[in-house]
């Protein structure tokens, strides 16, 4: 009914609904074939109309080369720089990554970057906020090094969903670190979650030639991925093939 509704509006010249048309093709929703090429052509109808959000979104189909456009990431930060000065969260925390990567033409400007995160994060933006905790794990963008803030941050982040921060608070209860005190039944949580929300890193670590788990966590993991119903088989310390399996199938499953 959504699309329905949005594709009236569109046809007869809502600039805004011609932009939400355009993210129901960008991700198959709405009962719509996924087509990004749609997606980027309905983004530019709204964008040229003045839409904010919608020249974020074309923006970020530039950034990755998606939707049969050509990566070009100059294009991007333009796009994102307009829609950033009309206030759109998601612009601005992809103008900030910009920055502090020198891509899309940029100068590599870190203390430009953490603005931008920290304005992104005021709205709210998971992925902003997980950036500031790595600024502050790292002590980059003339932030003074603090595990603590940074562990503030990844909780925030990690609260609202970022698989990443997911990871890193979950690896800072495992070593103890951040301020926090070792636990690993919240650390299995947190590093299940991460694998629940698709992020690979912990399965990858887990199966490196340095195994960065402890026999106790280990033990933990696998306890949490069977009383969450992910894997059925025995609670060990070791990740046998069978646990693994149970991981990159929860990460497939969230691709």
């Amino acid at each position: 009914e959504a699309v329905r509704l949005y594709r009236l509006a569109a046809d007869k010249g809502v600039a805004e609904a011609m932009n939400s048309l355009g993210l129901m093709y960008a991700k198959g929703h709405g009962g719509l074939a996924k087509d990004e090429v749609e997606a980027v052509r309905l983004y530019r109808l709204a964008a040229d109309k003045g839409v904010a959000e919608a020249m974020s979104n074309l923006g970020a189909m530039y950034a990755n080369g998606r939707g049969g456009l050509a990566k070009d990431e100059v294009e991007a930060v333009r796009l994102y720089r307009l829609a950033a000065n009309e206030g759109i969260a998601e612009a601005i925390h992809n103008l900030a990554w910009m920055y502090a990567n020198g891509h899309g033409g940029l100068t590599k400007d870190e203390v430009e970057a953490v603005r931008l995160f920290r304005l992104a994060a005021d709205q709210g933006i998971a992925e902003a906020l997980y950036s500031l905790g790595a600024m502050y794990w790292d002590g980059r963008g003339q932030l003074s090094k603090d595990e603590a803030i940074a562990a503030q941050f990844y909780r925030l982040a990690a609260e609202k969903g970022d698989s990443a921060a997911m990871h890193n608070l979950g690896v800072l209860y495992a070593l103890g670190r951040g301020g926090l005190n070792r636990d690993v039944r919240l650390a299995a949580r947190w590093l299940v979650a991460a694998i629940v929300a698709g992020n690979q890193v912990t399965i990858d670590q887990s199966m490196g030639s340095v195994d960065p788990f402890g026999a106790d966590l280990r033990r933990a993991i696998i306890e949490r991925l069977k009383s969450e119903g992910h894997y059925s088989g025995p609670v060990t310390d070791t990740f046998t093939p069978a646990v693994f399996a149970a991981m990159e199938r929860l990460v497939a499953r969230a691709k």
